[in-house]
């Protein structure tokens, strides 16, 4: 805990909750308790956008001279600009990329369920936010009048505040977070009866997914439209794919810690937030940290190795070129046996001998899957005398990720994982 700016395990976040990436892959976060919205770079470097540690208020400003009060989730446009649900205060705000704030819709201090334009129209504590492809917000808010119901608000880019989606699934139970997919349809997490429900823009109910027993928390959506979903109770993170398959991707129901590892394996203490980037990369903030999860998968090979024929005496040397997250292992087979030792990603014999000749292959290897490189065959054209055994000498190859996370994750049929990095401890 605590408010520091720095690089990696030297920052320090009090409570986060929502997230957004931006435009060039950086990360906002909704610093909850800290009162803040931070940055984070791709390379960990957090920084304080606006707002000022461990001071709650309200006030429009640069930097530091502005205020929020317990700010719960984030949403980043096309040019940059950051909203913000600033829940205490009942306001969504506007952060330009240079920090100016200002109040984008509702009256601070005065929560309300009022439809309208920006200098009318209020909101009851905003707890999660989206953005369409428009550039419309939006956001849940529960009614003054109604206190028992919640509905999905929306707020145009002019600030005008409508309830396009006023349905009994969505209004009859607590909702939680919120994403618009690439069709502008709008989808939520339902507390109280654990579902997960899609609406179009118009508010039509589309469809209602059973989260069993499980509340969705916190929901982000990829370019694919697969959804991810967070379930702080449980400590776990889960995926309905675009294909309506749900599965369980990290973490263990009722087990909760700090763990890197595969699918079940991994261990989180509070989910609060999740988002996804261009690039399929998932990231939780989770306790006081925000972690980092990699599309993971079986190996692929890119290169192969290739037949040779070669002179006795000279040097010779077999590569496969393969990627995979977990980190791969190597074995080389010569006629169909395993070769003893060469366990790299290249194989190479300083002075070859006729009994070197033959075919090669390799296998890659990692906890997802295994390849089988094609068949490379070396050819000598004549004898040596007293040929010694082959010595290989082996470089390259992969070796252990340091640091990372892994979940299974079965999104399509050829992407069985998700590999995870802590951006903070």
């Amino acid at each position: 805990m605590g408010a520091d700016d720095g690089i990696g395990g030297a920052a320090r976040l009090r409570g986060p909750r929502g997230l957004a990436v931006g435009p060039g892959g950086e990360i906002y976060v909704a610093d909850s308790g800290n009162h803040t919205i931070r940055k984070i770079t791709a390379a960990g470097v957090v920084t304080t956008l606006a707002g000022l540690a461990g001071t709650a208020g309200y006030a429009d400003g640069l930097g530091t001279a502005a205020r929020f009060n317990a700010p719960a989730d984030v949403v980043v446009d096309a040019s940059g600009n950051v909203y913000v649900a600033d829940y205490n205060n009942s306001v969504v705000r506007k952060i330009t990329a240079t920090g100016l704030v200002s109040t984008y819709a509702g009256q601070p201090g005065q929560a309300g369920f009022i439809d309208g334009p920006s200098g009318t129209a209020k909101l009851d504590h905003p707890a999660s936010i989206a953005i369409d492809a428009s550039g419309s917000l939006y956001v849940n808010s529960t009614s003054d009048q109604l206190s028992q119901y919640q509905y999905l608000r929306k707020i145009s880019p002019a600030g005008q505040i409508t309830t396009p989606i006023n349905d009994v699934f969505a209004s009859s139970h607590n909702l939680s977070g919120i994403a618009v997919d690439s069709a502008g349809n709008v989808i939520t997490g339902q507390v109280g009866l654990s579902e997960l429900l899609k609406f179009s823009s118009t508010g039509t109910l589309l469809s209602h997914t059973s989260w069993y027993g499980e509340p969705p928390r916190r929901v982000a959506v990829d370019r694919a439209g697969n959804v991810f979903v967070v379930d702080g109770s449980f400590g776990s993170i889960h995926i309905l794919s675009s294909t309506g398959v749900r599965s369980d991707i990290g973490g263990a129901f009722y087990i909760w810690g700090h763990v890197d590892g595969l699918g079940a394996d991994a261990r989180f203490n509070s989910l609060q937030g999740v988002t996804t980037d261009t690039a399929g990369n998932v990231y939780v903030s989770d306790g006081d940290t925000i972690r980092k999860g990699v599309i993971a998968g079986p190996p692929v090979i890119a290169a192969q190795p290739f037949s040779q024929t070669v002179a006795p005496g000279s040097s010779v040397q077999f590569s496969v070129t393969a990627s995979a997250l977990p980190a791969p292992t190597y074995q080389w087979f010569f006629n169909g046996s395993a070769f003893n030792g060469a366990t790299t990603a290249t194989l190479s014999f300083t002075s070859v001998r006729s009994t070197d000749a033959g075919d090669y292959t390799v296998v890659v290897t990692n906890a997802l899957g295994a390849v089988t490189s094609a068949k490379a065959t070396l050819t000598v054209s004549a004898a040596p005398v007293n040929p010694p055994a082959p010595t290989p000498a082996s470089s390259g190859g992969g070796g252990a990720i340091n640091e990372w996370f892994i979940l299974g994750l079965i999104i399509l049929a050829s992407i069985k994982g998700v590999v995870s990095r802590r951006v903070l401890p």
